[in-house]
């Protein structure tokens, strides 16, 4: 997708709603938490902070999902590299579909905590080099989207799969992840482009790897089925827009 300089004026939007959406989420709880002045004690009351703050991270990601996505990095300013590497964090869409995949992976553990973030990324630049090899793949953003819907479900449901069936699960999304950064790389060099992007989206089911793992760790297996719900819902979201 060619760069634009009007596209700052979407990241801008998006921060300024973002910043409204915490800044809501902090009144609510300090209202929460607050107790009668009649100084009794609300038993209702106790323990809801934690939970206000999830409800406000999933309605904050909803929100975002409705707005613009960043604009993309200009490969001839920047390079292809760089235009690679940010290209799958410019798109709420790719960011949450590969967190997912590393969320599920550590939920899965065994040989899925590898197999399942490798999987997606062997096929999706299978994808990518189908998409600039001229193939023409349908469905391409209606797939991407159902992608968070799918993980999001496979989290939230705690579902365990052979490794074999997860990695063809993530796969058949993969690929069409791959041909979106394939027609969206503009005049980047392939190779260049490609490696950058690969590196980010192997960062990204790390990190979502890492939170998988650290919520398991603290015994809080309730929000990571919460954060596939925001998941799914956000998929849901925008595929009705």
């Amino acid at each position: 997708m060619p760069f634009s300089r009007l596209d700052a004026s979407f990241l801008s939007s998006r921060q300024s709603a973002s910043t409204s959406v915490l800044a809501s989420g902090a009144e609510c709880e300090r209202f929460a938490t607050a107790r009668p002045k009649s100084g009794r004690k609300s038993t209702k009351i106790q323990g809801t902070p934690l939970m206000m703050k999830r409800t406000l991270a999933t309605a904050a990601i909803l929100v975002s999902a409705t707005a613009p996505a960043f604009a993309h990095v200009d490969p001839m300013a920047h390079g292809s590299f760089l235009s690679g590497l940010t290209h799958p964090l410019t798109g709420l869409d790719h960011l949450l579909a590969m967190a997912a995949v590393g969320v599920w992976a550590a939920a899965l553990g065994g040989k899925a905590r590898i197999g399942v973030p490798c999987a997606f990324v062997a096929i999706m630049a299978a994808g990518f080099l189908a998409a600039t090899n001229g193939m023409s793949v349908p469905f391409v953003e209606p797939m991407i989207l159902a992608s968070l819907v799918v993980f999001g479900l496979l989290i939230a449901a705690a579902v365990r799969l052979p490794i074999a069936a997860a990695c063809a699960i993530v796969g058949s999304f993969a690929f069409f992840h791959g041909a979106a950064h394939g027609s969206e790389m503009g005049a980047a060099t392939v190779t260049s482009f490609a490696i950058g992007f690969l590196a980010a989206t192997a960062a990204l089911h790390a990190a979502g790897y890492l939170l998988g793992q650290g919520a398991l760790k603290i015994g809080a297996p309730v929000a990571l089925r919460l954060a596939g719900l925001a998941t799914a819902a956000t998929g849901a979201l925008m595929l009705a827009v």
